[in-house]
């Protein structure tokens, strides 16, 4: 029998995030003031319910990660993320509907991210979540700058 969802969180998910560099906490805990730089947060509620993670990097909400069963593909799973990544009020992020900048959906094995920042956002898979550092350092990064410059600048290819 597969394990389920619960299970696969607790023995798969919550030890790739720690592997990662995040630390996995309980939102009741984390509410109570137990806090670190780089913080995944269980079951952390949004107003279209509870995200399964929602990692917070020096305070500030950078991700929801949904967690689904080895049987569920979490490619599917990604509009999930975003739903809840559009009702995240308490977020100081604003990009177009969505309140944080990265999603991530994951089974364990398989592990799915989109950057929310990008007008296109799409889905791509990834071997490991990212670090801390890793989300930092794409923080940095201005999409919506270098979209805006490549939409103005048109490419002179002596080749065409």
């Amino acid at each position: 029998m597969p394990p389920s969802e619960k299970a696969v969180r607790k023995q798969e998910i919550d030890q790739a995030l720690e592997d990662a560099g995040w630390r996995v906490v309980s939102y009741a805990r984390w509410s109570k003031g137990d806090r670190t730089a780089a913080d995944a947060i269980e079951e952390y509620p949004t107003d279209s319910g509870p995200g399964d993670y929602l990692l917070m990097l020096d305070g500030k909400p950078v991700a929801d990660v949904e967690a689904k069963k080895h049987d569920v593909n979490p490619e599917n799973v990604v509009e999930q993320a975003m739903r809840y990544s559009r009702s995240l009020t308490d977020s100081p992020f604003r990009f177009d509907e969505y309140r944080i900048p990265f999603v991530y959906a994951t089974n364990g094995p398989l592990i799915y991210t989109s950057d929310l920042r990008d007008t296109l956002h799409y889905t791509r898979q990834v071997a490991h979540f990212h670090t801390p550092d890793a989300l930092r350092d794409f923080l940095t990064h201005d999409l919506s700058a270098a979209d805006a410059w490549l939409r103005t600048h048109p490419i002179n290819d002596p080749d065409r």
